[in-house]
């Protein structure tokens, strides 16, 4: 039989990495996840997780980062915590970087790191993220977002994230908004990210920033965020213009 794969001596003077096959099968992940998966677990277990530091080892840009991780949340093998400052202030994430999905049934064992990053955290997942839905009535942080009007998943997402990052900081859901307040903050939201070119991902470090701000000086409402003043003033602190 012809050899058509061709590897080279294992010892210490040419290390290797062995890791389970689930995620290199898993079809729902893509390559590039699948790469900065193993290139994660092939990091010592104490190591600390910078975004920056992490793009100096590939020619993909930040954003193209951004977008594995987010996967590879999604998906279950990464899971995000922020650190805060005694001040309240966010310093950093708890990064837990799993060799199999959590939600692929397998006994797991978790990898856990600390570090930095300008994007995403969230453990926006389908068993505990809020869900925006087209009937009429509030919404809260905990509750069915109601819209009478459909909106992006983008811009849905969003929200959301909001609500999620509302819940890690204060430990509490957000306020209840009427219907017609949801349906003003979604309509701003939409409207902001398509005049000025902005995904989600650019949208959820805005709110990553918005919650950096101290505690007592901002006001922490998904309604005081999504005015054009406030926005556009978080894209220039994002360092996003």
């Amino acid at each position: 039989m012809a050899q058509n794969i061709f590897r080279i001596k294992k010892d210490k003077d040419n290390p290797y990495l062995m890791i389970n096959k689930e995620p290199l099968n898993n079809a729902e992940l893509s390559w590039k996840g699948k790469g900065l998966l193993a290139y994660l677990l092939s990091l010592p277990d104490d190591w600390k997780i910078y975004e920056d530091e992490i793009t100096k080892h590939a020619k993909d840009g930040k954003d193209s980062l951004k977008s594995a991780i987010k996967e590879l949340i999604e998906l279950g093998y990464i899971e995000r915590e922020r650190i805060r400052n005694s001040s309240g202030q966010m310093k950093g994430y708890t990064y837990c970087v799993y060799e199999v999905s959590t939600k692929s049934g397998l006994s797991i064992v978790g990898k856990t790191v600390e570090g930095e990053s300008a994007t995403t955290n969230n453990k926006l997942t389908n068993n505990n993220k809020p869900i925006i839905n087209n009937n009429n009535g509030t919404a809260s942080g905990d509750d069915r977002t109601s819209l009478s009007e459909p909106y992006t998943e983008g811009t849905k997402h969003v929200v959301e994230y909001y609500f999620q990052s509302y819940r890690q900081c204060f430990g509490k859901s957000h306020p209840n908004l009427k219907g017609k307040q949801i349906k003003t903050v979604m309509r701003n939201i939409s409207d902001f990210m398509s005049e000025n070119m902005l995904d989600e991902g650019n949208l959820e470090s805005m709110i990553d920033r918005h919650f950096e701000r101290n505690h007592l000086t901002t006001d922490y409402n998904i309604n005081h965020f999504a005015t054009e003043g406030i926005m556009a003033n978080l894209i220039f602190e994002a360092g996003l213009h």
